[in-house]
């Protein structure tokens, strides 16, 4: 291993910045300089016209791709710039806490997600069919992961500070009505929001603040590995659901339990049984994200199944 030859990402450590963060950035800037370079050659832009997103060539044609390509291709630099910076100011808080595979799939599933959702728009006439580019789509996913992962962060949003939480909700609005111009295409910003917003709750088992795990394990925060057998995504939705529906049945044993006041305990039933419960469960629940539901002994799943059982 001491002999791998560093790859592009590697190179952004000397910048302060995590492998995909930087990767995405010179991919972006690479492909916007050849997009400059063959315009001023052919006169024409022909990575626009084969990468950028159509509904009419990307659905009805088949040309797939599209739904892809359009995320690396910009228009001009001003839309360049804004999103590489909102790209390196979020995404690189994010892919920190990550690591750079979660982070790498979050932002290609919030950018596919953006084209989904304005092609289906304009399936429904409810936009024209414009030809789209940009990674705004993917941006929009990667502000709503830091919204929720650093809510109080204060960020300048037209040179006015305000909390991130509330500059989620604000970029969400604008694209939810539209605010803003024509030529934006607010539905692909809306789109990697919501998409990104999934992403969160299924590999996160709703815990949408927290880290997401993807499966097959992988590197997390801090370059250290994360340990479990490699799973199906179907395993991986099934476990992430079971664990969000019991810590949920959980909340609302632990909110009954809680409201009886000061003094309620009953005798020989000591208050700290309930946590120590809750904290034996939260274990389980740990070792379930890690190695699966087929690694429980009978012992656990035991615990596990009456939890689940309590209202």
């Amino acid at each position: 291993m001491g002999n791998r030859r560093p790859g592009l990402g590697d190179y952004g450590a000397k910048f302060g910045v995590g492998p995909a963060v930087f990767t995405l950035l010179a991919l972006n800037v690479g492909i916007f300089l050849l997009q400059f370079m063959l315009r001023a050659v052919t006169g024409r832009d022909p990575l626009f016209e084969w990468g950028a997103y159509h509904t009419g060539l990307a659905i009805q044609m088949g040309q797939i791709w599209r739904f892809f390509t359009y995320m690396f291709l910009h228009g001009d630099f001003f839309h360049l710039f804004f999103n590489m910076l909102g790209l390196w100011l979020f995404g690189s808080r994010i892919e920190a806490i990550w690591g750079s595979r979660t982070f790498a799939w979050y932002y290609i599933v919030s950018g596919l997600g953006g084209s989904v959702l304005y092609g289906l728009m304009s399936l429904l006439g409810a936009q024209a069919d414009h030809a789209m580019v940009g990674a705004s789509g993917a941006v929009y996913g990667i502000l709503l992961a830091f919204g929720l992962a650093f809510p109080d962060a204060v960020i300048f949003v037209l040179f006015f500070p305000m909390k991130a939480r509330f500059a989620v909700i604000i970029f969400g609005a604008m694209a939810l009505l539209g605010f803003g111009g024509a030529n934006i295409a607010h539905m692909a910003h809306l789109g990697g929001m919501i998409t990104g917003f999934l992403f969160l709750w299924i590999f996160t088992g709703g815990r949408i603040t927290q880290p997401p795990r993807l499966p097959g394990g992988g590197k997390r925060a801090g370059g250290h590995a994360n340990p479990g057998r490699p799973g199906s995504f179907t395993d991986q939705l099934r476990n992430s659901f079971h664990r969000w529906r019991t810590r949920m049945r959980l909340t609302v044993v632990d909110s009954k339990g809680s409201g009886a006041g000061k003094g309620s305990a009953k005798p020989g039933n000591g208050s700290g049984k309930p946590r120590r419960e809750a904290s034996r469960v939260d274990e389980i629940l740990e070792k379930i994200s890690k190695e699966g539901l087929q690694s429980l002994t009978p012992e656990e799943q035991d615990i596990l199944r009456r939890a689940s059982r309590k209202n």
